[in-house]
């Protein structure tokens, strides 16, 4: 896929989400134990992996893979660190899903993907919106998709990304 060309990383996580649900719907069951690692619902992984695609392979392709990895493994980690000790002192379950991976990497897209083409509304210099302004709506709606509980997965994931 050229798409990917230079992201094995993002292909590879976005393939393999695609394929666990893929498996679980057809199978019925569940064949990753640990809730983290899949999405709900259909329509979160399709709204999950759009933002994954918008954001990572711009990143991965300027940190380098290996870098990538990293730390998206160690954003991930201390996401589900913080999300069990979360669940252990408050009464709100944290949604499965990958949240944590796609909000960390939206903290890295904040900070180091600069703005192209800003425009301003009716010429105002303090009302400009950029081409990233549809990443960041996608990005509330993933974190609103399933409730309270994806906010605060998606709240960890930004924590964790901006650790």
């Amino acid at each position: 896929m050229t798409i990917f060309a230079g992201a094995p990383v993002s292909k590879g996580l976005i393939l393999s989400w695609i394929a666990i649900f893929a498996i679980e719907e057809m199978g019925g069951g569940k064949i990753i134990s640990l809730p983290s690692q899949t999405f709900t619902s259909l329509s979160s992984l399709l709204l999950g992996t759009f933002l994954f695609y918008s954001t990572s392979l711009t990143i991965e392709r300027l940190m380098s893979s290996r870098r990538y990895a990293l730390f998206l493994l160690l954003a991930h980690t201390a996401s589900v660190i913080w999300k069990f000790a979360f669940g252990l002192t408050t009464a709100v379950e944290v949604v499965g899903g990958p949240h944590s991976i796609l909000f960390s990497t939206m903290v890295i897209y904040y900070y180091h993907v600069p703005e192209i083409h800003v425009s301003h509304v009716l010429n105002s210099p303090g009302l400009g919106y950029s081409e990233k302004l549809m990443v960041y709506l996608l990005a509330v709606q993933v974190a609103f998709h399933d409730g309270l509980g994806s906010f605060w997965g998606a709240g960890l994931g930004v924590v964790a990304g901006g650790a």
